[in-house]
């Protein structure tokens, strides 16, 4: 029948990046037969359909831009993301749902979305919500400045929810003035895929900060001592304006280094940090007997 196993997490410092030095083996007193195997990593699976929404009406009251849709029987929609020519603003989101434009229900709340040219610049105009079934969505943007609306893009996302496993690490932090950059040299206990990366800032005050996080590639043995050679992959922002989870794809590593632009800034107070990886797995029809699993070298 078909079985499945989950990889080990100290099995990856073994295996080639692209995993493909595994091997299965049925053994028998005539013959060896190498057998085939589907190797699966088992991340979120994302598919995004673009939803086109005819927009009725926008109008303005007490400082609120408000923007109503019109959705059609089939269309569903969880995802959307506002457009403004505006070049900084901060404003909050409330969307609604309502079948006749006369009774309006909740459907979320109080979503921040912010653009910031300052820094390298900074934009979070994104709004998550349930699916639901109203056949008109209101919304409703409240903003100390007038915002040039200029377009809404919505989508159905659907998330088939993948299987992870927590990284075991520790971190440390220093900051360099003379580069104007605080250093996390975070290190995990296996050489493990990683695919999310929470980070915990404890401070009351708002913030955001550029940042670029590496991986160490190999190391390099010198007069001096080893030198880690650093490859970035992944860049973004640390921010008060949403909570500082970051999802990319999944990566082999034992030692990553997140480093933060401060600039003239204090560095911030990082409190915690976690990481995690999908788990990995092989599946294969067995006959019963004598089945191996070989890999490396």
């Amino acid at each position: 029948g078909w079985f499945s196993v989950t990889l080990p997490p100290d099995i990856f410092q073994h295996l080639r990046g692209d995993l493909g030095d595994i091997r299965l083996y049925a053994l028998n007193d005539q013959d060896t037969l190498e057998l085939p195997y589907l190797l699966t990593i088992r991340d979120d699976e994302v598919t995004a359909d673009t939803v086109n929404l005819t927009l009725l009406n926008k109008s303005r009251s007490d400082g609120i831009l408000y923007l109503t849709f019109e959705l059609q029987t089939s269309q569903k929609v969880n995802f959307l993301n506002l457009h403004f020519a505006n070049a900084e603003y901060f404003a909050y989101v409330t969307l609604e749902g309502s079948d006749d434009r006369k009774q309006w229900f909740q459907v979320t709340e109080g979503q921040r979305i912010v653009s910031i040219q300052e820094g390298g610049g900074f934009r979070t105009s994104t709004i998550r919500f349930p699916i639901s079934s109203y056949r008109f969505l209101r919304v409703s943007v409240k903003s100390d400045t007038t915002l040039d609306f200029r377009k809404a893009s919505f989508a159905h996302n659907r998330i088939k929810p993948g299987i992870f496993r927590d990284a075991p690490l520790t971190w440390r932090m220093h900051h360099d003035k003379k580069s104007r950059q605080s250093f996390v040299d975070i290190k995990m206990k296996d050489h493990v895929p990683l695919s999310t990366l929470h980070v915990q800032v404890e401070t009351e005050i708002d913030y955001y900060r550029s940042f670029s996080l590496q991986y160490v590639r190999h190391s390099t043995r010198t007069d001096k001592g080893w030198i880690k050679n650093y490859h970035p992959f992944f860049e973004g922002h640390l921010t008060s304006f949403k909570p500082n989870g970051f999802d990319f794809p999944p990566t082999f590593a034992k030692e990553l280094r997140l480093v933060v632009k401060d600039r003239d800034n204090q560095p911030l107070p990082i409190k915690h940090i976690s990481a995690a990886g999908p788990e990995v797995t092989v599946t294969a029809y067995l006959k019963p007997g004598r089945n191996f699993m070989l890999y490396g070298d």
